[in-house]
């Protein structure tokens, strides 16, 4: 939605606070990244059976502190409950490929050709023995299905691109062994992210957008390439949507 990205990022229009706040994905999402971010150094043997009570323990801790709601924090460690033993049995696959490394690390690339800054935080980096990168992202929801990746969700393969050319100096250039979204919901899901064999490739064809959208003769044109038209924005409104439809062409107009 091209539209959103004007209006908050030119305009600098935000949507404001609610005056009561309530206990949404966001705050969960947060959490459960804030939860391994926690447990992880904490737990060298995931196969110990004492790793579970562990991370239940770190768990209720962080909910305490950050979610204000008690009966929300009984649900949400139930919640973790649910995926602790499944997380927990993947985790010792994951360690035989890679050892645990950085967490909720920022990185950031410049792109050739257009003054734009390229930013990312990755969830986790794990560093095989030949110091290859293990990339993974913590989804507390769905996590993208390769259709949706390829056409859409396109984080992880940034941040492979990224990681190959140095734009996170907490492990430095390296190469990228592969890329997992783990879905960490009622139940638990790795996803493979669909990574181009061709990085540079995929790179310049990024940078080529960046280009294009840089360029003064293309508008913000609002829900261009939405994944579905049921999908809703936080500007629509401001877009006049319902006045007009997907099904009509953008008409382009110079303002004074």
């Amino acid at each position: 939605d091209p539209y959103a990205i004007y209006a908050r990022h030119v305009l600098g229009l935000k949507p404001l606070d609610p005056l009561v706040h309530s206990p949404d994905a966001a705050l969960r999402g947060n959490i459960i990244h804030d939860i391994l971010e926690a447990f992880l150094p904490l737990c060298p043997d995931p196969g110990d059976p004492a790793a579970r009570d562990l991370l239940l323990e770190v768990s209720e801790q962080l909910l305490v502190r950050d979610c204000p709601w008690p009966s929300v924090q009984r649900l949400w460690l139930a919640r973790v409950a649910r995926f602790a033993r499944a997380f927990l049995a993947d985790e010792v696959t994951r360690r035989q490929r890679a050892a645990p490394g950085p967490l909720e690390k920022s990185g950031r690339m410049t792109l050739d050709g257009v003054d734009f800054t390229l930013t990312a935080k990755a969830d986790r980096l794990d560093l095989t023995e030949d110091g290859a990168i293990w990339l993974y992202d913590y989804k507390s929801g769905e996590a993208p299905q390769p259709k949706a990746q390829e056409l859409y969700d396109k984080q992880l393969i940034l941040e492979a691109a990224m990681i190959e050319r140095g734009g996170f100096d907490a492990v430095g250039p390296a190469s990228v062994a592969g890329a997992e979204y783990l879905q960490l919901s009622s139940d638990v899901k790795s996803v493979a992210a669909w990574l181009d064999r061709d990085e540079s490739d995929f790179l310049q064809r990024f940078t080529t957008l960046m280009q294009r959208w840089a360029s003064e003769d293309l508008g913000y044109t609002a829900r261009r390439s939405n994944m579905t038209a049921q999908d809703t924005g936080t500007y629509d409104h401001l877009a006049r949507y319902g006045e007009w439809d997907e099904t009509q062409d953008a008409n382009p107009e110079d303002l004074p």
